[in-house]
């Protein structure tokens, strides 16, 4: 099929996470947690028209927890 994308986006540590700590803010790099509003911009990001060639790809939004 021509046309579709398929792409991922990971969320990692956000402030309304159930299990935050600060042991596990602490391993974050960034130093902080995230906010949901960082990934919705990721997922806009990846609908929007002029990302219509990304395809097969995951963005982590994680602070560079993930990495």
């Amino acid at each position: 099929m021509k046309g579709v994308t398929v792409n991922m986006v990971s969320p990692g540590r956000m402030s309304n996470s159930v299990e935050l700590s600060p042991e596990r803010i602490a391993a974050i790099p960034a130093g902080y947690v995230g906010e949901p509003n960082e990934v919705a911009r990721a997922v806009r990001w990846l609908a929007a028209d002029e990302s219509r060639y990304i395809t097969g790809q995951n963005i982590e939004v994680a602070g560079g927890l993930l990495l």
